[in-house]
């Protein structure tokens, strides 16, 4: 629907319906399409402009802090923030139009698509929004990391993520896995030594095998296969 947008379209559908109407009964079924529509169109209106506003009001970095702050402070259950970054990851991939695909791949520019314009006012599309979204959360667990000026806050708040990633694959949020798994695997993390000598390193270490690239991502695929196994059974227990 979002190649309605452009008035030119809405013009020739609303030229179509006019061709089509015969009777009451299609009057009604072409109604309620523009209502549809408009509603989508709205919807997504709202959405873009909720987010530009989102991003001009970014706060100054994080100070350092020599207790524990931040996310593992706020919210010390991996479980609800996974549950939580799966409603964010629900509502930003829900508003990604399947037209935007098809342009991206038109275009023959699919190298550029996780390019973000700096001028605030540059449009970019839904699926960079989306792009942008994972490049944030890897940041932030970065910088929830890096913040700790004390071993053993960055120890916790190390054990604390990998947590949340494996939450992440139980309530089948792979995209959220993938960004937190990054921003545990980003080099500023993974250069302090002496904090990884006092962390399980097993337990992220199956986390980056389930990802890992090899075999055409044959781990992660399995991975997904599993959820959508247990998803479907207990959907068959719930219909019971």
């Amino acid at each position: 629907p979002y190649d309605f947008r452009d008035p030119m379209m809405r013009d020739r559908l609303l030229e179509i319906f006019g061709l089509c109407i015969i009777d009451s009964t299609t009057q009604q079924k072409c109604d309620d399409l523009m209502l549809r529509l408009r509603t989508t169109l709205s919807k997504l209106e709202r959405y873009e402009m909720a987010l530009r506003s989102l991003h001009q009001n970014t706060e100054d970095p994080p100070s350092t802090a020599d207790q524990l702050v931040g996310l593992a402070a706020i919210c010390p259950s991996p479980l609800i923030v996974a549950q939580q970054l799966a409603h964010i990851e629900l509502e930003r991939l829900s508003m990604v139009g399947a037209d935007e695909f098809v342009e991206i791949l038109k275009s023959g520019k699919i190298e550029e698509i996780g390019f973000i314009p700096k001028d605030q006012d540059s449009k970019i599309t839904n699926i960079q929004h989306y792009i942008q979204w994972f490049n944030q959360l890897t940041n932030l667990v970065a910088t929830e990391i890096l913040r700790h000026s004390r071993k053993r806050y960055r120890v916790k708040t190390i054990e604390y993520f990998i947590e949340v990633a494996k939450e992440c694959i139980n309530v089948g949020n792979f995209n959220s896995l993938m960004a937190v798994v990054a921003g545990l695997s980003l080099q500023p993390v993974s250069r302090l030594k002496r904090t990884w000598s006092k962390v399980e390193k097993s337990k992220l270490e199956i986390l980056q095998h389930q990802l890992d690239p090899s075999g055409n991502f044959i781990s992660y695929r399995a991975t997904i296969e599993a959820a959508i196994w247990r998803f479907e059974g207990a959907k068959q227990e719930a219909e019971k």
